[in-house]
C-alpha cells in the first residue's frame, strides 16, 4: 500500500547550508499553527554566485545619470554620465532675425542660450555639490544603433556647466548657462535649412554630452528630461525686441523663447569594484561565489550584475523518493528588503526576473521562467517579482513548475538567474544575504507530496 505523505519544507537560500542544523533551518518561518507535518531539512544546497551579464541598453531613458557616488555596504564607486540628441518641431523654418506685431516687422535681438534639466532622484550623498558640464557632441548618435551602458560618443567641446549645490527643495532644477558662441551660431542661421527640421539641426549640432567635472564621493543624480510636471527641461534660446509703448514714450522691451527638446539618448554607467576584492573579480562569463563577499548577493541592473541560483542536489532529493515526488507549490520571498533611506537612497529595482541559465551559467536568451503549475490553480505567466515600496518587500513568485521539470529531468539543471528589470537608466541596487550574516534573506518554501 502506498501512503501519500504532504510535507512543507522551508529551506532559507543563504549561501551554503551544510553549515545549519536540520533541527535550526528555517524554525523563523514555522508558523505555530502550521497543521500539515512539518520537516526541515539541510540536504538541499543553494548556491548563489555574482555574475556580471553582457552589456546592458540604456537607451532612451526619461531620465539622464550624472555623477559620481560612492556605495560604503559594497566598497564601490560608481559613476554616470548622460547623452542625447535634440530636436526641434518639423515646421517652417524658425526665423528668430524679426517678429511681426500687428502688422509692423521689428529686428530681434540674441540675450542668451541656456539649458534647464528638473532631478528627480539621487543615489549617495547628494549634500556634497557636484559641478556638471555639458559638451558638444562630435559624433553624431545615431537613431538605428542600439547603445549600451559601455558605450560612448566623442565631445571635446565645452559649451556650459552647472552647480547641483546639494539637495535644495526650494529648487528642483539645475540651470545650465551655454557658451555666447553656440547661441549666436543658432541664432546667425535663423531661417536657414537647419530650423527647416529634426534631421537638419541634427547635422548642424549632433547632440550634447553631460558629465561630472570630477569623480569624488557624492551622489549620481537622476535629471527628468521629459519633465511630467511641466515643460521646462530643455535647451531654449532667448531673444527680444523692442516695440513703441501705446502711449509713444519708449520703448516696450518684449522677451521670446526658442525651445529644443531631447531627443534620442542613453547613458554611460560605470561600476568600481576594485576595493571589493570578491567583486572586483566579476566579469562576464566569470562567476563569483556570493560567501567570498560576506555573504552579500548583489543585483544591480545599470551595471548588468545578477545572482544565479543554483541547487546541485534537487534531482538526489527527488531520486531519494524514487522519483515519486511532486512539487505542489514552490513560493520564492523577498520580505524585507534593505531600506537605505537616509541621505544616501538606494532604492531596489523595480522588478526582478527570473530566467533560465545556460550550461555556462549566462542568462539563455528569451528563457524566462514560467511562474507556476497548474497544480498551484494559477494561469502561467513569467516569473518576476515586484517591489513593493509600502512594505519594502517584493511580491513573491511561484517556481514550482521549474523544480519540478530540473528534478524530473526535462529541463538541465543549470539554476536560474535573478536579474534587475529593464530599467537600467538607475543607480538602483538590490542586496540580501542569509538572516545570521545580513539580516534581508531570500527565501524558498516548498510543499511537495512523495509516495513510499
Amino acid at each position: 500500500m502506498k501512503f501519500i505523505h504532504s510535507i512543507l519544507a522551508f529551506f532559507l537560500l543563504a549561501l551554503l547550508f551544510s553549515c545549519e542544523t536540520a533541527r535550526d533551518l528555517g524554525t523563523d518561518l514555522q508558523g505555530e499553527n502550521q497543521l500539515l507535518e512539518t520537516a526541515f531539512t539541510d540536504t538541499l544546497t543553494v548556491n548563489a554566485y555574482i555574475i556580471q551579464m553582457d552589456s546592458v541598453s540604456t537607451l532612451n531613458s526619461t531620465d539622464m545619470l550624472v555623477g559620481s557616488c560612492h556605495d560604503a555596504i559594497l566598497n564601490a564607486n560608481y559613476y554616470a554620465e548622460g547623452y542625447s540628441k535634440m530636436y526641434i518641431l518639423e515646421r517652417d523654418s524658425a526665423n528668430f532675425s524679426y517678429v511681426w506685431y500687428k502688422g509692423v516687422k521689428y529686428a530681434t535681438v540674441y540675450d542668451s542660450l541656456s539649458m534647464s534639466l528638473r532631478y528627480k532622484t539621487y543615489a549617495g550623498d547628494s549634500t556634497i555639490p557636484q559641478t556638471f558640464d555639458v559638451y558638444r557632441l562630435s559624433e553624431a548618435l545615431k537613431d538605428s544603433t542600439p547603445y549600451f551602458n559601455n558605450s560612448s560618443l566623442e565631445a571635446t567641446e565645452l559649451i556650459g556647466s552647472a552647480t547641483f549645490k546639494g539637495k535644495d527643495e526650494k529648487s528642483k532644477y539645475l540651470f545650465f548657462k551655454l557658451k555666447d558662441d553656440l547661441g549666436r551660431e543658432f541664432f546667425s542661421k535663423s531661417g536657414g535649412k537647419e530650423f527647416l527640421n529634426a534631421e537638419n539641426f541634427s547635422e548642424m549640432f549632433k547632440g550634447i554630452k553631460i558629465k561630472a567635472r570630477e569623480r569624488k564621493n557624492a551622489a549620481v543624480i537622476s535629471l527628468d528630461l521629459i519633465d511630467e510636471d511641466s515643460a521646462f527641461s530643455g535647451m531654449y534660446m532667448h531673444y527680444h525686441y523692442k516695440r513703441p509703448k501705446t502711449d509713444g514714450v519708449g520703448d516696450t522691451l518684449v522677451g521670446l523663447a526658442y525651445g529644443i527638446g531631447f531627443g534620442w539618448r542613453f547613458n554611460h554607467f560605470e561600476n568600481d569594484f576594485s576595493n571589493n576584492p570578491a567583486l572586483a573579480r566579476v566579469k562576464n562569463g566569470v562567476a563569483v561565489n556570493s560567501k567570498d563577499n560576506n555573504g552579500i548577493c548583489v543585483i544591480q541592473p545599470s551595471s548588468g550584475i545578477g545572482i544565479r541560483l543554483e541547487i546541485p542536489y534537487l534531482r538526489n532529493f527527488y531520486q531519494q523518493f524514487n522519483g515519486q515526488v511532486s512539487f505542489q507549490r514552490a513560493v520564492l520571498s523577498l520580505a524585507p528588503i534593505e531600506a537605505s533611506l537616509n541621505s544616501h537612497w538606494w532604492l531596489p529595482p523595480a522588478s526582478i526576473r527570473l530566467l533560465y541559465a545556460n550550461a555556462d551559467g549566462t542568462p539563455m536568451r528569451n528563457g524566462s521562467i514560467d511562474s507556476t503549475l497548474p497544480t498551484e490553480g494559477d494561469s502561467r505567466t513569467t516569473a518576476t517579482m515586484y517591489f513593493l515600496p509600502n512594505g519594502w518587500s517584493y511580491t513573491d513568485v511561484k517556481i514550482s513548475g521549474y523544480l519540478q521539470a530540473v528534478a524530473d529531468g526535462t529541463i538541465n539543471n543549470n539554476g536560474f538567474i535573478l536579474k534587475g528589470s529593464d530599467q537600467e537608466n538607475s543607480v538602483n541596487r538590490l542586496l540580501f544575504n542569509n538572516a545570521k550574516t545580513y539580516p534581508f534573506p531570500l527565501k524558498l518554501q516548498i510543499y511537495y507530496t512523495f509516495s513510499k
